[in-house]
């Protein structure tokens, strides 16, 4: 397994953790749509490039569909439980696989499933 991207990812499990934490300490930020809305692009995000990794069918979801925000934040951690069990798993052979993003189609993007991985954890860094 790649050691620098399971490092990548515990960064980014701890890095959600503490954006959250920040936004506990001031609320009133949470009010505001555009910061509720990048919340759940990161996790989006996040939870696509999973899904692609793993070979599975991605539910695309709008922040809407969160009953709350502590929804939301439940499912931020729930991803980070998910990804980090995938990346225990996860063969060599899948991670050379070529896999294709199907929300890029002109041109269209295929990589290897690592470089997928890595350009997620580097999506969610971006946006921090």
């Amino acid at each position: 397994m790649d050691e620098m991207l399971k490092d990548l990812y515990a960064h980014q499990a701890w890095a959600d953790a503490m954006h959250w934490h920040a936004f506990a300490k001031l609320p009133a930020a949470l009010e505001d749509q555009s910061i509720r809305e990048r919340l759940h692009h990161m996790l989006l995000v996040q939870r696509a490039f999973l899904a692609m990794a793993r070979g599975e069918p991605f539910k695309h979801s709008s922040v809407e569909d969160y009953a709350s925000l502590d929804a939301l934040k439940q499912d931020v951690q729930r991803y980070h439980e998910e990804a980090a069990a995938f990346l225990r798993e996860v063969t060599h052979e899948r991670l050379g696989q070529t896999v294709v993003v199907p929300w890029f189609e002109k041109p269209p993007c295929a990589l290897p499933v690592l470089q997928a991985l890595y350009q997620a954890a580097m999506h969610s860094h971006y946006h921090r």
